[in-house]
């Protein structure tokens, strides 16, 4: 892995070197990122051992195109809040994966960062959704030209709670759904490309059979909650997606994060636990950032990790105000090679 690289002083240095030959097509997937130029903007942005760049969006900024042909882009939706009261987890962010996405044209791509949903009030209240991370400037061919990864829905006690996934399901007063996911069905001027692919899966559900109110877990971008269920706890967080072509490791700002995204360090937008009913042993959080709903941990591992869109873990009782539950805020980050 490569040391963190900022902007200044590097992106012009870059450039000097000079062009190799040996460099076309190096890259990731088939080539993306092919062009004589660049790119600039974004937070940070880092470098891998190949060659390959990544500018990194954590707040709204502009992507300035200076040559590229085609990019990857990753694009990830603010998760849902865990829930007060018996709570369920929250939904992660939805996730958008474009690859070799057209920069033909496109001379500025402006981004907007979804955050997270906040700590959620005391009582018998849903936790809050994400807000939705969106890209806009692509080619006037796309109809909408704005991308869009929805936001996480809120863990629920006692209703449905979409979004890009959906929030886990509690038992009050009774069995009932886990939010849907919202992001399959939206960007439909991208869908049909095959380079472009969106992950969302719903909420954990709160079975008939169950008993004893142990909540579900919230969706993830590679599954669906877990289901409550009384022995022996609440329903875990759905995992996040593996993204291969944006291992953790290689990309400064998420380095830190790396023990967050799975085995591989390859997740991202994972589910939150539900809190355990009774002194029971709750599920896990989803890989890619969801939090957990386990009392003795720390609220750090109880929130939905920032830059994953990791959903929040679910809260009980209701009166510990204390207990994080707080969704992770998205990310945009643009991938190519020179």
């Amino acid at each position: 892995m490569s040391p963190f690289k900022s902007i200044k002083g590097r992106a012009l240095g870059k450039l000097i070197e000079g062009f190799k030959s040996s460099d076309i097509g190096k890259g990731f997937g088939s080539g993306s990122g092919g062009g004589s130029g660049g790119g600039s903007g974004g937070n940070s942005v880092s470098e891998d051992a190949n060659g390959n760049k990544y500018h990194v969006f954590t707040t709204p900024g502009d992507f300035t195109n200076n040559g590229l042909s085609k990019v990857d882009i990753l694009v990830v939706g603010g998760g849902g809040a865990g829930s007060s009261y018996y709570g369920a987890g929250g939904g992660a962010g939805g996730l958008v994966l474009w690859e070799d996405a057209p920069m033909v044209e496109v001379s500025t791509l402006t981004i907007v960062v979804g955050e997270g949903g906040g700590n959620t009030p005391t009582g018998t209240v849903n936790g809050i959704d994400g807000t939705d991370t969106t890209v806009t400037g692509w080619n006037s061919v796309y109809n909408p030209n704005i991308l869009t990864a929805k936001g996480g829905g809120g863990g629920s006690p006692d209703s449905q709670s979409p979004g890009g996934s959906g929030g886990g399901r509690g038992a009050v007063p009774g069995s009932g759904t886990g939010g849907s996911a919202t992001q399959p069905t939206v960007n439909s001027q991208f869908t049909p490309l095959g380079s472009f692919n969106q992950y969302g899966h719903k909420g954990g559900d709160y079975p008939p059979s169950s008993t004893g109110y142990a909540p579900a877990g919230g969706g993830g971008a590679g599954g669906a909650g877990g289901n409550g269920f009384q022995s022996p706890g609440g329903g875990a967080g759905g995992h996040g997606r593996e993204i291969p072509g944006f291992p953790g490791a290689d990309i400064g700002v998420l380095t830190p994060l790396v023990p967050r995204m799975g085995p591989n360090g390859l997740h991202y937008a994972g589910g939150g636990a539900s809190s355990p009913y009774d002194n029971g042993a709750p599920g896990g959080a989803g890989y890619g950032g969801g939090g957990d709903g386990s009392s003795p941990l720390s609220n750090e591992l109880k929130r939905g990790v920032n830059h994953l869109g990791g959903g929040g873990g679910g809260r009980h009782p209701s009166t510990q105000g204390s207990w994080e539950t707080n969704g992770g805020d998205g990310i945009v980050i643009i991938k190519y090679s020179i």
